[in-house]
């Protein structure tokens, strides 16, 4: 189930719209249409503050139950710090693998192409500087 489905199931438990839930919430009309992977960090507290019955880790990560117990309603039953620790880390580890696989990329283009170093001339694969290709 994603974070979107996870949202809609809370919604649709609360009785809710998602017009009203961004609205409560102090977030953009159409924010819950707009959820792609995850909710942005300077969301997070906005929602954690509106719905305090919500469970965010379970919104976040799925783990859990839905709701906070009503005796820790009141209370933070997790930490948010270590959570968007967690978060921000898995984000920084997936921009270091898209940027190594850039690099690569890159490696492999300039060899398709043969750029030199000064980079001022591309020549296609297969000629040779000053042979025009027929």
């Amino acid at each position: 189930m994603t974070v979107k489905e996870r949202l809609t199931e809370f919604l649709n438990y609360r009785r809710i719209g998602q017009a009203k839930f961004s609205s409560i919430a102090g977030l953009s009309r159409g924010y819950v249409n707009n959820i792609v992977n995850t909710i942005g960090p300077e969301a997070q507290p906005k929602i954690a503050t509106a719905f305090p019955d919500l469970n965010m880790a379970w919104l976040l990560t799925g783990k859990g139950e839905m709701l906070k117990d009503e005796a820790n309603t009141n209370q933070t039953d997790m930490d948010y710090s270590n959570l968007f620790k967690t978060i921000i880390e898995q984000k920084d580890r997936q921009i270091e693998e898209l940027m190594d696989q850039n690099s690569r990329l890159i490696g492999v283009i300039e060899r398709m192409h043969n750029v030199y170093p000064e980079g001022t001339r591309i020549f296609p694969p297969h000629t040779s500087v000053g042979k025009s290709v027929k």
